[in-house]
C-alpha cells in the first residue's frame, strides 16, 4: 500500500534499513510480528555500552590504538570512530598527547 502510494522507494527496503541501522548502533535486531491486519516492529532494550564508552574503555587499556583498530574492535567504520574521537575531545573526556605517529590517547578521568 505504501509503495503504491509513493511513500517508499521499493518493497522491503525499509525493514533492511531498520535492521542495518540497529546493527550499526550495536543494538539487537528488532522483532517483527505479523498478524492478519498489522505488522509490529518490536525494539529490544539493551544494556550494551555505547560506542563512546567502548572507545574510552579500549583507549584506557591501550592509548596507542589506531582508528582502524578501534573500528575493528567495536564493529563500526573508521569514519564513525573519527567523529566519536572528536566529540570525546570536545567533551573533555579524551586528549591527544604527542603527534599523529608517535602520540597516544589519554582518557581524562571524570571527577564526581
Amino acid at each position: 500500500m505504501f509503495y503504491k502510494a509513493g511513500f517508499v522507494e521499493s518493497w522491503g527496503k525499509g525493514t533492511n534499513n531498520i535492521i542495518d541501522d540497529c546493527k550499526k548502533m550495536g543494538l539487537p535486531e528488532p522483532e517483527y510480528k505479523y498478524t492478519f491486519h498489522s505488522v509490529q516492529v518490536v525494539f529490544h532494550k539493551t544494556t550494551q555500552k555505547t560506542t563512546k564508552e567502548q572507545i574510552l574503555e579500549l583507549l584506557s587499556s591501550d592509548g596507542k590504538m589506531t582508528r582502524e583498530e578501534l573500528a575493528e574492535s567495536i564493529g563500526v567504520s573508521a569514519n564513525a570512530i573519527k567523529q566519536h574521537l572528536a566529540n570525546l575531545q570536545t567533551e573533555k573526556k579524551l586528549k591527544r598527547v604527542g603527534g599523529r605517529k608517535d602520540g597516544y590517547w589519554k582518557v581524562i578521568a571524570e571527577t564526581r
